[in-house]
């Protein structure tokens, strides 16, 4: 019975490992596609990009990427009538 507790510990610990590696690679896949995005200067996907990575950041508890992505996003969600219009 011990043996079997050891083995479920490590695969726990293997699972936590997985996850969080998971996160980070979902952070980095957000952070590509949003530059990827900047260059296209469409501003309602840049937009809905930088949103994107400030959830991502405040899910994973990333304090100071966080506040400077939100700060970006502000910017960055910001439209004039004419944009909004399409004109």
């Amino acid at each position: 019975m011990r043996r079997a507790h050891c083995g479920l510990k490590g695969l726990l610990i293997g699972i936590m490992v997985m996850t969080s590696s998971g996160c980070s690679d979902a952070i980095a896949d957000a952070e590509t596609k949003y530059e990827i995005v900047k260059k296209s200067g469409d501003k309602r996907e840049i937009c809905e990009r930088s949103k994107k990575l400030v959830e991502l950041y405040l899910a994973n508890n990333m304090e100071e990427e966080y506040l400077k992505q939100k700060a970006a996003s502000e910017e960055e969600c910001t439209f004039t009538t004419e944009e909004l219009l399409g004109i």
